[in-house]
Order: structure tokens, then C-alpha cells, then sequence
């Protein structure tokens, strides 16, 4: 999908809502992603996805969904860029394989290698997790080699219909 418009429409809004200050920090964010908008719009469809309980928004209503979620949220702004921030940060480091735990670097390499680009919103959140200190790298590690094995699952089997196994990664979640 095409984010390019998407993503200019929403630097347009926000240059009408935001501080100097906050512009300034979502102009940071676009260029963590070297100015690439259509990596941005992933990494907001990714962000939506988490921050509304891992309903994923269609692509064609990224801009739409991100506006709604920032009126519903806008009293808290600051947290709402702080998010962007580190979760973009998660993002980066999985999208280029360049997480700063060696240990966690294969789970990312082999979850890549099956391009199965929709768990990163829980990979970025298991990161959020651990970097954040919410959960310890024993706990870490069986999750991802959940979500790994969950990966490979599908992986193999194509056929797989996606709810389900978004489903069976919410159960793993929760497990943990």
C-alpha cells in the first residue's frame, strides 16, 4: 500500500494542531525514517494497532484512524509522541535487524525471513516491554520463541487464516 499521501496528510494536520515543540519532535520521527513515508505509514499502521487492542486498521484508513485516536487522546499528547518515539525506535530495529540484544537478534532475523510483517506491532510491543523493564529477559525470550514458532507455523502453511493466528498469539500473550 501507498502511504505517501497518507502521511503528507498528516504532517499537514499536524502543523495546524501541534506546538512548535511538538512539530518539531513528529519532524524527529520522519527523519528516524530517513524521510521514507511509506516506512512511516507502516510503522503508524503498526502503532494504531497496538495502541486500539491489535485491531488492525485498513491501510486506506491509516490517516483517518491516526486523527481519531488523537482527538480521542488528545489531553495526552506528550505520552502519545513519547510512544511514537520509542516505538519507532523498536520498529527501526526490527524492520533493519538491528536490535541491541544479541540474544533476541535471530528471533527478529528468522520472523524477517518469513516476511511475516504482521506481528511486528506485538514484536514491538514485547520490546516496549522489555526495554522498559516489564518484563525480564527470561519471560522475553519465551515469548518470542513463541511468536517464532507461531511465524513458522504459518510460514509453512500458508493457508493459515490470520485471525487465527492473531488469536493464538493474544492466548500466548496472556499466557506469559
Amino acid at each position: 500500500m501507498d502511504y505517501i499521501d497518507q502521511m503528507e496528510k498528516l504532517y499537514k494536520f499536524f502543523a495546524l494542531t501541534l506546538s512548535a515543540e511538538q512539530m518539531y519532535r513528529t519532524i524527529e520521527l520522519k527523519r528516524k525514517f530517513s524521510n521514507d513515508l511509506n516506512l512511516l505509514g507502516c510503522f503508524i499502521k503498526d502503532f494504531l494497532t497496538i495502541e486500539n487492542s491489535f485491531k488492525v486498521p485498513l491501510d486506506e484508513n491509516i490517516y483517518t484512524e491516526f486523527v481519531l485516536y488523537y482527538e480521542k487522546n488528545i489531553h495526552n499528547l506528550d505520552d502519545i509522541l513519547l510512544k511514537l518515539k520509542n516505538y519507532s525506535k523498536h520498529f527501526l530495529d526490527i524492520v533493519f535487524e538491528t536490535v541491541d540484544n544479541k540474544d533476541f537478534e535471530g528471533y527478529i532475523q528468522t520472523i524477517n525471513s518469513c516476511y511475516f510483517i504482521e506481528v511486528y506491532p506485538y514484536l514491538i510491543k514485547i520490546f516496549d516491554d522489555f526495554y522498559n523493564q516489564r518484563v525480564d529477559d527470561k519471560n522475553t525470550k519465551i515469548m518470542l520463541e513463541s511468536l517464532v514458532n507461531i511465524v513458522i507455523k504459518r510460514f509453512e502453511n500458508p493457508n493459515l487464516n490470520n485471525n487465527d493466528i492473531f488469536e493464538e498469539i493474544k492466548i500466548e500473550r496472556l499466557a506469559s
